[in-house]
């Protein structure tokens, strides 16, 4: 485990990214009993744990560069897709273009396998490609994610869980939205005298 020169804290496996970077933060805290260190650590604690989601937020679903082959990416994505959990919100015309994405990409890696080694135009045509292909997989994805809350329906003290994906939660909001405009519509065309 890597330690941090000069302050002892434990930073494990995020050494190696945080290792570029300097931070340098001058606080001198006017006290007497030695809290101005527990100032420093409580700030850098805040500092990494506000930082972490930045590195966390690199996973791709395809990445033809990876140290993992493309065929298992390629199968894993193929494998979420017929399964409907991880990408329930995904539509059918987007799920072919994800396929054929996949397909030609992995026909222009059957040649040469490395990236690298791929003529200009098919390298453009796959990074244009796996850039498709992880967009539309992230939006899906996060379409996909789960919502759930609890509600106490009117008159009632019970209450109960609803969960619902929020591409579900999206169009039962916008329907819901829209049906208040056509009522509140109707109404202004019935009043009498108008």
């Amino acid at each position: 485990m890597n330690f941090w020169p000069k302050c002892g804290v434990a930073l494990g496996p995020f050494y190696g990214r945080l290792a570029g970077i300097e931070v340098h933060v001058y606080i001198q805290l006017p006290t007497t009993d030695g809290t101005t260190r527990k100032a420093m650590k409580g700030l850098l604690l805040i500092l990494l744990c506000a930082a972490l989601p930045a590195f966390a937020a690199d996973k791709k679903a395809v990445d033809v560069e990876a140290s993992r082959p493309f065929a298992e990416q390629a199968e894993q994505v193929r494998v979420d897709l017929r399964s409907g959990d991880k990408y329930s919100e995904i539509g059918t015309e987007d799920r072919s273009r994800v396929l054929s994405a996949l397909q030609r990409i992995e026909t222009a890696l059957q040649s040469r396998p490395a990236p690298g080694e791929l003529t200009p135009e098919s390298k453009m045509a796959v990074f244009n490609d796996q850039a498709m292909v992880n967009a539309l997989l992230s939006k899906a994805g996060e379409e996909s994610r789960m919502i759930c809350q609890r509600v106490r329906a009117v008159g009632s003290n019970l209450s109960t869980t609803q969960c619902m994906t929020a591409a579900e939660r999206r169009r039962l909001r916008e329907s819901n939205k829209d049906e208040l405009t056509r009522m509140q519509r109707q109404t202004v065309q019935r009043q009498p005298g108008t």
